[in-house]
């Protein structure tokens, strides 16, 4: 006599790929996925075609934060993992200046000659 049971599964998953503005992939790149009701963080790297997957997570709500050199970082707020389902989630990094300043550089050769001064930008 045999026994039948129901298989029940209280677990999901969050799968996707990271790509650069102009859809190339972004291996390597770190992603955290944080239960936010226990804080409890999951990690993993992105495979070289930019590729993700936190497989048999536990069920809940989740925040997932993808770090890449480069880039500032992306987040994404509740990240819903219902059971036996899997949540895609594509991120597109962006390029973004935090600050943007000029100034001047005054330039001396090796004899102490000052030759003015050279406009210059940078970034952060």
């Amino acid at each position: 006599m045999g026994v039948a049971t129901n298989a029940q599964t209280f677990r999901g998953a969050i799968n996707g790929t990271v790509t650069d503005p102009s859809g190339s992939s972004v291996p390597n790149a770190q992603v955290k996925a944080t239960e936010v009701a226990t804080g409890i963080d999951h990690a993993t790297v992105t495979t070289s075609d930019g590729g993700f997957a936190f497989q048999d997570i536990p069920l809940g709500q989740y925040k997932v934060t993808v770090t890449a050199p480069g880039f500032p970082p992306y987040t994404v707020d509740k990240v819903e993992v219902s059971a036996g389902t899997i949540y895609t989630l594509n991120v597109k990094l962006t390029f973004t200046v935090d600050n943007h300043d000029s100034g001047s550089l005054s330039c001396r050769d090796n004899a102490g000659h000052n030759h003015g001064n050279s406009e210059y930008d940078y970034h952060f």
